[in-house]
């Protein structure tokens, strides 16, 4: 969720950027140790972080394209504010 509000950003958001880098860091570390506590074999253990690691990035990607493709004025986008109060939540 919280890749689709810098996606939604209207523009660029480098200090949400620099939160959601820092949270997701302390989250995979936390995963890691979570699965190796499991003793998950080493082939799941790379694909859960992988997919992972990929969320943020293809949230971004959703946000913008919703964005990008709504039709409305950049300044008053409905879609930029879902997409950052849904954010918000996580």
């Amino acid at each position: 969720m919280e890749g689709i509000g810098i996606g939604a950003q209207l523009v660029p958001a480098w200090d949400i950027f620099g939160a959601i880098v820092a949270h997701k860091a302390l989250a995979a570390f936390a995963l890691g140790q979570e699965l190796l506590s499991h003793n998950v074999s080493h082939g799941k253990f790379w694909v859960s972080m992988v997919v992972f690691s990929a969320m943020t990035p293809l949230g971004v990607g959703v946000g913008w394209l919703l964005t990008t493709t709504s039709n409305e004025n950049a300044t008053e986008s409905v879609t930029s504010g879902v997409g950052t109060a849904l954010a918000g939540g996580t």
